[in-house]
């Protein structure tokens, strides 16, 4: 279903927001499962021309990460599991109409790192070298090295630079975590569905980070298991 209105997601810290001036016919805060269904629903069934989705935290991280993703883990029903797989079919659905900031939907990543057997964290609070609280999409156990995952995503060109650069600052304010005997690699991970991303923004990531395209999701997956 293709969404007619313009729908913005803005998943950013609060000082971000300060700087810019937004303007909205509809302005829905949190993007939980019920924040999502009411954006993606102004769009589509009300059919309004501009609706702005505000979060200070990946999609479904919260409240929706103990309840419906809890359940479709753990407690593996069909209904649950389509129930929290369409939640993040719609988010990626309205998102492709206007501007991300942030990680995005990171449910089909989650999926993938579950399936690969890796073990990892979601959501980890790191302190940069600033006194700044930076958190990672994921942070992955391997044998050999550990990892920092930023999953960069966006349906829009103008937003991808803005994306990039902020993974940028937060891998820069993080890289003393990059050095000494239990030194974490940083992993840019950009999901390349749409594409949106300019060979500059592929450069500026590979200044402090591995690149990795969720198109090549086995070179991803290898990036990790060999991190050295």
């Amino acid at each position: 279903m293709s969404v007619q209105s313009e729908f913005r997601r803005y998943l950013v810290n609060i000082d971000t927001i300060q700087t810019r001036q937004l303007f909205t016919d509809c302005l829905v805060i949190g993007a939980g499962i019920a924040g999502i269904a009411t954006a993606y629903y102004l769009c589509t069934r009300y059919k309004k021309a501009s609706v702005l989705l505000v979060d200070s935290r990946p999609a479904m991280s919260f409240t929706s990460a103990q309840s419906g993703d809890n359940y479709r883990n753990w407690w593996p029903h069909p209904v649950m599991t389509a129930f929290t797989e369409m939640a993040g079919r719609k988010t990626r659905i309205c998102g492709t109409r206007g501007e991300l900031y942030g990680d995005g939907s990171i449910i089909e990543h989650y999926d993938f790192l579950t399936e690969k057997q890796f073990e990892f964290d979601r959501g980890e609070k790191l302190a940069g070298r600033s006194g700044r609280v930076w958190s990672p999409d994921f942070h992955v156990r391997a044998i050999r090295r550990s990892s920092v995952v930023y999953v960069l995503s966006t349906g829009s060109k103008s937003a991808a630079r803005p994306i990039v650069n902020l993974v940028h600052t937060a891998f820069f304010d993080l890289n003393h975590l990059a050095a000494g005997p239990e030194a974490l690699k940083f992993v840019s991970l950009f999901d390349d569905t749409l594409d949106v991303w300019s060979d500059e923004d592929f450069q500026l990531a590979e200044q402090l980070s591995t690149v990795t395209r969720w198109s090549q999701p086995n070179e991803f997956a290898d990036v990790l298991a060999n991190a050295a």
